[in-house]
């Protein structure tokens, strides 16, 4: 009656409504006000600052997913430099160097959705 089109139309209306409705009732966690506090006390420790480094010279100083490299940046968007991303947080203060990545302020936006 609706068509391969129609039908398909109202299928992602279905579950578009659905994901809007789960997202409603069942929001992401929030991170406790006390992790936050923590992991901003860690960013600015030396220990945190040396691992950055480190990270950031094992990728050459470029970004791993644009290859931008830190000269660059610095000359395209002055006082921008590279990142070093946490790809999971469940060795926050005891990150392996497989935790860490390398990248630009901009695709490190993207990473977090922003």
């Amino acid at each position: 009656m609706l068509g391969e089109i129609g039908g398909a139309c109202l299928l992602l209306l279905v579950i578009y409504a659905f994901a809007g409705w789960h997202w409603y009732h069942h929001p992401p966690p929030k991170i406790p006000a006390r992790k936050k506090l923590v992991y901003a006390r860690y960013i600015k420790s030396g220990k945190w600052k040396n691992k950055a480094k480190k990270c950031k010279e094992d990728a050459n100083f470029t970004c791993s997913d644009c290859g931008i490299t830190q000269m660059d940046l610095h000359k395209r968007q002055l006082g921008q430099w590279l990142h070093a991303h946490h790809l999971t947080y469940k060795r926050l203060g005891d990150e392996l160097p497989e935790d860490l990545l390398c990248l630009c302020p901009d695709c490190h936006n993207k990473r977090h959705g922003r």
